[in-house]
């Protein structure tokens, strides 16, 4: 007689990838007619931009571009000017053939840019951007669950907590403020860049909805009346919610990667900047299951063979951040510092000697002044390694969620620094063998010259398998011991045999 077990289905988010990848993409750019010959490139600043994300069964894809700002001196040196440009990009990763689309999250650094002259009219601009790209498929946890079994079955059950994840999907952030320019600036020309890094402070989950709060921090870089070139920071909070699609008890996580989408700044003829623009905050959510599963199963009475699988579901193990301090000496002659950039590639995750540590790269870029009052540029590498706790044995990601203000300190040595927060995830694929379906024999009579009781020292074996192979049952076992748990290894028991 055969036994198949009824099948229970639970919905989850599996990722398919969790990947970085640098594009590089060059730029040629002609300056206008009514703007001076390039005597010096000082620097070129730039902010990446999400426009759009692709899903192609066997591919995902991206796309979006580098807002670029180049700032240069006049071959007489007497003038500072500002170009723009736009730098597009395109990125695109194989996975594997899907069913059904499911959720790509992104992440985009800036990690390199430069500037350099090739005439006296012309700049090559050049740009590398670092994108970490999450793919999250649909799909189903598949567990069989017997019913209506008879009763000489023994059934060897395990429950095992998973975290996995529900739900993903993401929410559009409107940017549109008025901001006011510094009284001490004695007003300005124009506006050279704008630079946004938002980030969360604040996200819960409330029964159907995700609330998330946040601010992005603005850094702008303007051309003053007076000819010099001054910087400032803003800070504007926004704040958001999504719905879901089912209610979540208050135990969910979450999880938001935000990344901006438009960005347009704008001087008003009373001297304020009005910015345009919007952001993604792009979520999951994930929250743990009891999954309960028939790992072994026999009969005293029959012959029991068995149809197994294996159920492969990913689960998340735990979650932090990490703030690393990012700092690098530089030229002590250095003056007033204008403004500061932090250029960066996403983390790396290696693994050595048992140990995972994250690998951070990165370039400060520094605008300062000279005693002459001349504007002057900088570009200082920098890179760190930090361990992470834990034993290393499983899979962690990490991304940047946030850099803050980049400063210049003077004591003994002459540093630029700011700090750097990465969110780091751990989790694993596990595996666990189970029971499908029983096919059972006829019952058999048992033999009478058996023994009615065994006594026997434990070994390292479960009580499980001693009942198992000496034809009894743990709840027998645990009865006549007097035990509620397993045994200790040399323990002496009494074996009842049925």
């Amino acid at each position: 007689m055969e036994c198949q077990f009824p099948k229970h289905t639970q919905n989850y988010l599996k990722r398919m990838l969790h990947s970085t990848k640098n594009e590089e993409q060059t730029l040629e750019v002609k300056l206008n007619e009514s703007m001076p010959d390039i005597g010096r490139v000082i620097c070129a600043w730039g902010q990446p931009v999400m426009r759009s994300k692709e899903w192609r069964g066997s591919s995902v894809g991206i796309s979006g571009g580098v807002m670029a700002w180049i700032l240069y001196a006049s071959e007489s040196g007497t003038e500072i000017q500002s170009v723009e440009c736009w730098i597009p990009f395109q990125m695109y990763w194989d996975i594997p053939k899907s069913r059904k689309d499911g959720s790509i999250r992104l992440s985009l650094l800036l990690s390199d840019m430069d500037a350099r002259s090739t005439s006296a009219r012309k700049l090559m601009v050049r740009a590398v951007v670092c994108a970490g790209v999450e793919v999250l498929e649909p799909d189903q946890v598949e567990i069989y669950v017997p019913e209506q079994l008879p009763q000489d079955i023994q059934l060897l059950k395990k429950s095992y907590p998973v975290c996995m994840r529900r739900e993903a999907g993401e929410r559009n952030v409107t940017i549109d403020e008025n901001i006011g320019v510094p009284a001490a600036f004695g007003g300005v020309a124009k506006i050279i860049c704008c630079n946004a890094q938002p980030k969360i402070t604040e996200k819960r989950v409330m029964g159907d909805k995700l609330v998330f709060r946040g601010v992005t921090q603005l850094s702008c870089m303007w051309m003053c009346q007076d000819g010099t070139v001054r910087s400032s920071r803003h800070e504007l909070p926004f704040s958001q919610y999504a719905e879901l699609s089912g209610s979540y008890e208050a135990t969910v996580a979450t999880d938001i990667i935000l990344a901006v989408t438009n960005l347009e700044p704008e001087l008003l003829e009373d001297g304020t900047l009005r910015l345009k623009g919007s952001l993604v905050g792009q979520y999951v959510l994930w929250d743990t299951s009891t999954l309960t599963v028939i790992e072994d199963a026999y009969s005293l009475e029959r012959t029991v063979k068995k149809q197994e699988q294996m159920l492969e579901v990913q689960s998340i193990l735990g979650t932090g951040q990490e703030t690393i301090k990012a700092e690098q000496p530089v030229d002590p002659n250095c003056g007033e510092l204008i403004a500061g950039n932090l250029l960066l590639k996403q983390p790396e995750i290696l693994r050595e000697d048992g140990q995972e540590r994250v690998e951070m790269q990165g370039a400060f870029q520094v605008l300062h002044q000279d005693g002459d009052g001349n504007a002057l540029g900088e570009t200082v590498k920098w890179n760190e390694s930090v361990i992470l706790p834990g034993d290393g044995e499983n899979t962690t990601s990490a991304i940047v969620s946030a850099v803050n203000d980049v400063r210049v300190t003077r004591n003994a040595e002459t540093m630029v620094c700011c700090d750097i927060v990465i969110d780091v995830l751990t989790e694993e694929d596990r595996n666990l063998n189970m029971v499908t379906a029983l096919e059972l024999g006829e019952a058999v009579e048992p033999d009478p010259g058996r023994p009615s009781l065994i006594l026997m020292r434990m070994d390292e074996r479960p009580l499980w398998e001693v009942a198992k192979s000496c034809g009894s049952t743990m709840e027998a076992i645990l009865t006549t011991n007097g035990l509620t748990d397993e045994a200790s290894p040399g323990q002496m028991l009494l074996i009842p045999v049925l």
